[in-house]
């Protein structure tokens, strides 16, 4: 499972945004946040925290990375809004060997770059960031 090896690196895995009930998906008993939409990502150079919001509350979550692993997610729209360039052949985020878009220490991966036909690939992808993070 990614969050697993996500700790392995030492990530501090702080919370999961899910849309539905999954909580037995993953090994958290807290901090899985259902139902929530990211309304907004702040910091100055790098990211300090991001704010969710649902129909009944709004909340801070502190964190310095943001992965996103969700279908109906334009990338492109993220990556054009981000000034990261776009791959003009999948419309997803440029990303070079390690995975690195055009702006530093910002990663993508996965469906988020391009469709893919079998989610081993996806995970070595992830590896692949994690093992390059320094």
């Amino acid at each position: 499972m990614l969050e697993n090896d996500l700790k392995k690196h030492n990530v501090n895995v702080v919370g999961i945004i899910t849309k539905d009930n999954s909580k037995e998906t993953f090994n958290l008993t807290d901090n899985i946040y259902e139902s929530y939409d990211i309304t907004s990502i702040q910091g100055n150079g790098r990211l300090e925290c991001v704010t969710l919001s649902n129909n009944k509350k709004t909340i801070k979550v502190d964190c310095d990375t943001l992965i996103f692993a969700n279908p109906m997610l334009s990338d492109g729209l993220v990556a054009m809004r981000s000034n990261i360039n776009l791959n003009p052949e999948t419309t997803g985020p440029l990303v070079n060997e390690n995975f690195m878009t055009s702006r530093e220490t910002i990663f993508g991966c996965g469906n988020g770059i391009y469709i893919h036909n079998c989610i081993e690939n996806i995970e070595k992808e992830c590896i692949n960031i994690i093992n390059n993070i320094k």
